[in-house]
C-alpha cells in the first residue's frame, strides 16, 4: 500500500512539474484590447425578436445582452460569437415576451 501511494505522489509531482513547462512563452504579447466600438439594441417591426449588438474598429470583441421578459420580469445574460473587426458580434434574446433591454461589448485577446 505504502508503494502505491508513494508511486500516487511522484507521478502527481511529475505531472504539476511537467505542466509547468507548457506555459506561455515569456515575452508573448497580448492582443491589444479593441477600439472605436459600439453596442446597441435593435428590434424588428413587429418587436417578435429583439438583438443586442456590438461592432469595434480594430481587435477582437463580444457583446454581452441583458434580456428581460415582459410578462414575468425575469432578466438575463446571454452572449454573442466572438468576432475580429469589423464585424458585428450578436446576441439574441429568445421567447414570446423576450426582449433585449442592454448591450455592451466585452474585449477579448
Amino acid at each position: 500500500m505504502r508503494l502505491k501511494i508513494a508511486r500516487f505522489l511522484a507521478l502527481s509531482v511529475s505531472a504539476v512539474a511537467l505542466s509547468a513547462l507548457v506555459a506561455a512563452p515569456a515575452g508573448a504579447a497580448s492582443a491589444a484590447p479593441p477600439t472605436g466600438c459600439r453596442a446597441w439594441v435593435e428590434r424588428d417591426s413587429q418587436g417578435a425578436l429583439s438583438t443586442g449588438v456590438a461592432q469595434c474598429d480594430t481587435g477582437r470583441y463580444k457583446v454581452r445582452v441583458e434580456c428581460r421578459d415582459y410578462a414575468s420580469t425575469s432578466r438575463w445574460v446571454v452572449f454573442g460569437w466572438e468576432v475580429p473587426a469589423p464585424w458585428r458580434s450578436e446576441g439574441y434574446c429568445s421567447g414570446r415576451t423576450a426582449y433585449a433591454h442592454s448591450a455592451e461589448t466585452v474585449p477579448r485577446s
